[in-house]
């Protein structure tokens, strides 16, 4: 599968806590459901055990948006969000 990051994504990463490595992982794991807006969302869980924000968390959701196209088998991560805790 080929994965192709918008600009708005790449600008998003650094602010919401997000490395294009977890971007990958988060993809690769396939884990995914269809949006009503027939957007494809990744989703992956991982152990955070840091400070974000100046609170502790435990772990990180990730959750990135994409549009996919089946004949290229190539994604568009459009942005990513993540949720601590």
């Amino acid at each position: 599968m080929t994965i192709r990051f918008t600009k708005h994504c790449l600008q998003r990463l650094s602010e919401r806590g997000v490395s294009e490595e977890e971007v990958w992982q988060t993809v690769l794991r396939n884990q995914s459901y269809l949006a009503p807006d027939e957007k494809l969302i990744f989703h992956a869980v991982f152990p955070f055990n840091a400070l974000w924000r100046d609170i502790y968390y435990a772990n990180k959701r990730i959750e990135c948006i994409c549009d996919y196209n089946a004949a290229l088998d190539e994604c568009t991560i459009i942005t990513v969000v993540s949720k601590y805790f």
